[in-house]
């Protein structure tokens, strides 16, 4: 819902463009943007090179922008970059005590099915700040390529979508306005802050028939970017925090198609 007092009707036909600097304000911008356009008012932004560590110009096309101005990179089509970014998070600690194992081999299984279903698709893997090694995805090392060094701005910017288990920098890819999978089961490691993202909460089979229609479908994906953005506005300005309990119980209550439907 847009805000009352962003809702400048004495200024309704006029044109704006937007500056955005480098902050967490970055996020509110995209608030303001939404507000801007649905007045119809012709609006261009400005991104600085500090503003895309926080959001990408996707996220402000995604909410009917003119045009957005960016010195880094210029996102033009990202359904065209026919790529997946993996947000892994597989670390032998984090195996041995959360037992995790089951999910960090369903996370390469449900990927790397995609990409032998899905023709000419790159996926790029991140892997967790401690780990040395490739881990689960060292049986497909010949069909990967790691991020290494890379900001994950700058990852994001040439991404079609992103599948992971529970990580921070998928709220961020979502923030960002690319399509974001979180691959469950029931019984799962996850963290409660998740809760306005239980609609992308998928098992391992229903992720890969989720991630195939998101690259082949460019309608699907457009309207996917959409959803992101609000879905990571909840989860950055409130309502995100919950029970374990009350985030398992409306999880195994979503039934539309698509949603994650309960393993028990």
């Amino acid at each position: 819902m847009i805000p009352r007092h962003y809702l400048f009707d004495t200024f309704r036909g006029e044109r704006v463009h937007l500056g955005v600097c480098g902050s967490v304000a970055a996020y509110k911008a995209l608030e303001l943007t939404r507000a801007l356009v649905h007045l119809e008012m012709p609006v261009e932004v400005t991104l600085t090179t500090a503003a895309t560590q926080f959001v990408t110009p996707m996220a402000f096309r995604a909410v009917g922008v003119a045009a957005v101005h960016t010195a880094p990179f210029h996102l033009e089509d990202p359904f065209q970059h026919r790529t997946i970014l993996v947000i892994d998070q597989y670390s032998a600690s984090a195996e041995r005590y959360y037992g995790l194992k089951e999910a960090f081999a369903a996370l390469p299984r449900a990927v790397m099915a995609v990409a032998d279903a899905v023709p000419d698709v790159r996926v790029v893997v991140r892997l967790h700040p401690s780990q040395k090694h490739l881990g689960y995805w060292q049986v497909f090392r010949h069909r990967v390529e790691l991020s290494q060094g890379v900001p994950l701005h700058q990852d994001l910017a040439r991404t079609t979508v992103v599948v992971g288990l529970f990580s921070g920098a998928l709220t961020v890819a979502a923030a960002s306005g690319v399509p974001t999978f979180f691959v469950w089961e029931p019984g799962w490691f996850y963290t409660p802050d998740l809760r306005c993202f239980q609609k992308q909460f998928f098992s391992e089979k229903e992720s890969r028939e989720i991630t195939k229609s998101c690259l082949q479908s460019e309608v699907y994906h457009r309207d996917l970017c959409i959803q992101m953005l609000e879905e990571a506005q909840h989860y950055y300005h409130g309502g995100a925090a919950s029970e374990p309990e009350t985030v398992v119980s409306e999880i195994r209550r979503t039934s539309r198609a698509g949603c994650l439907k309960s393993g028990a």
